[in-house]
């Protein structure tokens, strides 16, 4: 899951979130980042979703991603919404 204030005022009760591919065949763009934790894949960019509290309570806590990958997840994201200065 992703924070976007915005996204949240407009789609009440859910969350934004980003597909993490663990297949390993994702492309390597500007527009995809790997982490390794909790689950090891390609963060990408343009698969911004967002997920309703049912969906969100029926699945299954995984874990955070670590700092200096999360920075990097913020980057693609930022790079793929045009949200660079």
């Amino acid at each position: 899951m992703i924070e976007a204030d915005p996204a949240l005022s407009v789609f009440p009760r859910t969350a934004v979130t980003v597909l993490v591919d663990t297949t390993g065949t994702a492309p390597d763009t500007l527009l995809s980042t790997r982490i390794t934790a909790p689950v090891a894949g390609d963060v990408i960019g343009t698969q911004i979703m967002t997920l309703t509290v049912s969906a969100i309570t029926a699945g299954k806590y995984l874990g955070i991603v670590p700092d200096e990958e999360m920075s990097a997840v913020s980057r693609t994201l930022r790079i793929a919404l045009d949200l660079t200065d």
